[in-house]
């Protein structure tokens, strides 16, 4: 069975770098706004689940052997 198209060697390692830039530029802004005083507990949140989903992102797309059984 061919895996899907994400889980192939060319696709998931540019994908894992247009996460890895997605997770930076979102702690970015949510810094910005909490040193800048506005946005209330959205920005908080930012900080706290874009590294989480970064990360398993990141594990499913290169060490899941779950995303290999496809």
């Amino acid at each position: 069975m061919e895996s899907p198209w994400s889980l192939r060697r060319p696709q998931r390692y540019v994908l894992t770098v247009i996460i890895v830039v997605a997770m930076l530029a979102l702690a970015g802004t949510a810094i910005s706004l909490i040193v800048g005083g506005s946005g209330g507990i959205v920005p908080v949140l930012m900080l706290t689940v874009a590294p989480i989903l970064a990360i398993y992102y990141v594990w499913y797309f290169n060490f899941s052997e779950l995303a290999r059984e496809h």
